[in-house]
């Protein structure tokens, strides 16, 4: 070989297309390509460009195979949209398309967050939501956390200075994307991704068509993802969907208990949750409540997927004893339960281990884990395995013990934790997995019990009628526009009050921090977080995160305030 002096003088090829100029790579295992070069050929509305050899090592390498874009004016001649396919010697991880000097002034994306870009800095998203990919050292220098902030849906909405523009993919079944932008004073620079399906990869792939379109507002720009959706998924609109128990269309409030804690604290027992109902009873009608309960069933997490009452709470006698005081009164209970985990301290972990052959793994075939500090010694604890859903013995085991608990104990929800927790599996569809396991629950169980899970994602949004919100965002009319058709919603819950929660580090023994709690908490960020709650037709809750919560509180009735607000707004 012989070696170039000009290396440090290497550009990668490019297309220019009007304003933009597009940049390409091809990311296969153990490579990572350019094109050597590029020949274009003008169409009657765009280009194709060509390149009929790959290079790596900045120049210095190659080899056979080729890249192929193909980019259009829309009708207006303004709007652009463009498709990549590529061809390697080796397995294609996924292709990298980068488009330079697009208008910027903020950025806002599926969960309604306006989001803020210093000139010189930049914003990376997933999509879809979940805590997919997991980051060590992030290389492109972009400090958001381990996980990257996620997308629910495949758009997202600039606005710069005289226009609004719609960054988004028509792809259905929908791809693993992250999306890069990188501002430059009053332009920003948008990198995609498409990642192809981990148990899937080929020697060929192609990325979906991206657009990038001006609009008149933001409405305009959602009602055009939105339409799409809606047509790709077959979504049925709330009120007619046919897996809604007619309860859930009145709910106007939620309350949310946490029991046993991870560390092994009691937070809350069945007969103190009673206790509370009693109490709220009197502030709210039970009727349009409902209930939602974490850590019933042992420490939290530890248990997956026992299913079983905690004795420490009170066991299936005070569990029985709850659900039928809870019904009495009117309200609708769920328990809280996992989509795909098997704890490591599950009861029945010898009997169930051999579900491990089938454990989610990440695109380089790692094994996923819920892990995270608990003790406080700064290194994460396996918690527990995520088990496959594709798997069709795995679904079968999980839902057997759903059913059970269902039927013994006439819950009202099924809710399911990290229902958006998906990830690029190598040996798996999760997708696929996870569309089954909802279709294969929902004829199981009794109509008259609905399925809610964590949050919402645009694959999922047809599986499940009713949802936990994560974020509440700034731009209210995405939320409105995309997804509450489809579905409700309740929070969590902000806490109305400091204390000790499910979440709280009980190794940090400082006073103040025991008396904060697991988070920061004021007055003010209480009441702004229901500013934004109240924007929507979110169900707000009330969080007793432990048995010393007061239902009359002035946080308690100001949330109350907003379930009534509900209440007349649906006309109840």
């Amino acid at each position: 070989m012989t070696l170039s002096n000009e290396i440090n003088k290497y550009q990668r090829p490019f297309i220019k297309f009007h304003d933009h100029q597009f940049y390409i790579h091809v990311l296969a295992e153990d490579r990572l390509y350019d094109a050597h070069s590029f020949d274009i050929i003008k169409q009657a509305n765009g280009i194709d460009a060509v390149s009929k050899s790959l290079s790596f090592g900045d120049g210095t390498q190659s080899d056979k195979g080729n890249i192929a874009i193909k980019i259009r004016l829309g009708k207006n001649n303004k709007d652009i949209s463009w498709v990549v396919s590529a061809r390697s010697p080796y397995l294609i991880k996924g292709i990298k398309v980068e488009i330079t000097n697009i208008p910027f002034k903020s950025l806002i994306n599926p969960f309604g967050q306006n989001i803020h870009i210093d000139d010189g800095c930049a914003y990376a998203s997933a999509f879809p939501a979940g805590v997919y990919p997991s980051r060590i050292l992030p290389t492109s220098s972009i400090d958001q956390g381990s996980w990257l902030p996620t997308a629910l849906a495949q758009f997202m909405v600039i606005n710069s200075k005289d226009k609004t523009i719609l960054i988004r993919s028509e792809d259905y079944p929908p791809k693993f994307k992250r999306y890069w932008f990188f501002r430059n004073g009053e332009k920003i620079n948008l990198t995609t991704y498409t990642e192809a399906n981990a148990s899937e990869k080929d020697k060929f792939f192609s990325t979906p068509k991206y657009f990038l379109e001006n609009t008149d507002s933001i409405t305009d720009a959602l009602k055009r993802h939105g339409t799409w959706m809606k047509n790709a998924y077959k979504l049925v609109a709330f009120d007619k969907r046919n897996d809604i128990p007619n309860w859930v269309k009145k709910i106007c409030l939620n309350l949310n208990f946490h029991c046993h804690a991870t560390d092994g604290a009691i937070l809350n027992t069945f007969s103190t949750i009673e206790e509370k109902l009693e109490e709220t009873a009197k502030f709210f009608d039970p009727n349009l409540t409902h209930i939602h309960i974490v850590g019933w069933d042992g420490q939290w997490d530890f248990t997956w997927p026992s299913l079983s009452p905690d004795p420490l709470l009170g066991g299936e006698k005070g569990l029985t004893k709850l659900v039928n005081k809870a019904h009495a009164f009117g309200y609708h209970l769920d328990l809280h339960m996992n989509v795909m985990g098997l704890s490591y301290q599950n009861p029945d972990f010898d009997k169930i281990k051999h579900f491990l052959d089938h454990q989610v793994r990440d695109v380089q075939d790692r094994r996923v884990d819920w892990e995270y500090d608990w003790d406080g010694d700064e290194v994460d604890e396996k918690i527990f395995a995520y088990i496959s859903p594709d798997h069709k013995p795995w679904r079968d085991y999980l839902i057997s013990k759903i059913l059970k608990v269902v039927n013994k104990y006439g819950i009202d929800n099924v809710h399911l934790d990290q229902a958006t927790t998906i990830i690029n599996d190598s040996r798996h569809n999760h997708i696929r997995g996870l569309i089954a396991l909802f279709q294969e629950l929902r004829n199981a169980l009794p109509r008259e019990v609905v399925i809610s899970g964590e949050g919402i994602s645009e694959p999922l949004i047809g599986l499940y009628p009713f949802a936990t919100i994560m974020e509440t965002g700034d731009e209210s009319t995405v939320q409105k526009m995309i997804f509450e058709p489809y579905v409700r919603f309740f929070e969590y819950g902000y806490p109305t009050e400091p204390g000790r929660s499910i979440w709280s580090n009980p190794w940090r023994k400082k006073e103040a921090i025991l008396e904060a709690g697991a988070t920061s908490w004021d007055h003010k960020s209480f009441y702004n977080n229901l500013k934004k709650i109240r924007k929507g037709i979110i169900i707000p809750s009330i969080l007793f995160k432990n048995s010393s919560v007061k239902v009359d509180s002035a946080e308690a009735k100001a949330v109350f305030e907003i379930a009534l607000e509900i209440r007349d707004k649906l006309g109840l």
